[in-house]
């Protein structure tokens, strides 16, 4: 049985997920009162999300909403839309600020990705919600950084890519994303060329290669 406190905390953090457009089913309340992201293959992320693309942060900007809600507005420039009919550029609205506004007021949602100018991107996102917020499908499974190194370019994401190299429920079994908000990654994870993953996205998107 989850303790009253856990149980409190467990359902604000639902609500707080409904608010930003991330689906309850990729949760799992724990006896310790913290919240395992369940792990999501790549089948699972292109098939949740609304819109894939790949992309690179030209702005950022926090304040409130029209609600009186903490948001944090960032706009890609897209390089390449997979899932969804994207324009030239995107602006996403998350719940949540990095920084004190200039009230004082602050907001953070664990796990939930944030960006800076120059980030180059993978993105898994969720519909918008009906208050205008959205999110990475998995949080961090669904946001990709894009690295480039002396070779081809390589992609990774928040749990170090477990989540595509391991059957979610052996994962979970194991402990591989832990419990807790944020997933541990597992020592063996290793980043993937980013053609290899936009080929695979594509595949499971239907998009023209």
């Amino acid at each position: 049985m989850i303790a009253r406190p856990a149980l409190r905390r467990a359902l604000c953090t639902l609500c707080t997920l409904a608010t930003l457009g991330t689906s309850a089913s990729i949760l799992v309340p724990t006896r310790a009162a913290a919240t395992t992201i369940l792990p999501l293959d790549l089948a699972a992320l292109t098939s949740a999300a609304d819109r894939v693309f790949k992309g690179t942060v030209v702005a950022t900007r926090s304040g409130r909403d029209g609600r009186g809600l903490p948001a944090t507005w960032t706009t890609f420039a897209v390089e390449e839309s997979v899932k969804g009919t994207l324009p030239r550029t995107i602006e996403i609205k998350q719940i949540g600020t990095d920084a004190p506004l200039a009230d004082g007021a602050i907001y953070r949602v664990p796990a939930l990705p944030h960006y800076q100018v120059g980030d180059e991107v993978i993105l898994f996102l969720h519909p918008d919600s009906a208050a205008g917020f959205t999110s990475p499908v998995g949080l961090g499974q669904g946001r990709f950084r894009v690295r480039h190194g002396h070779g081809a370019a390589t992609a990774e994401n928040d749990v170090g890519n477990v989540n595509l190299r391991t059957p979610a429920r052996a994962a979970l079994a194991r402990g591989a994303l832990g419990a807790g908000t944020v997933a541990a990654p597992a020592p063996a994870a290793a980043p993937i060329p980013v053609d290899d993953l936009m080929g695979q996205i594509r595949a499971l998107a239907g998009a023209p290669r």
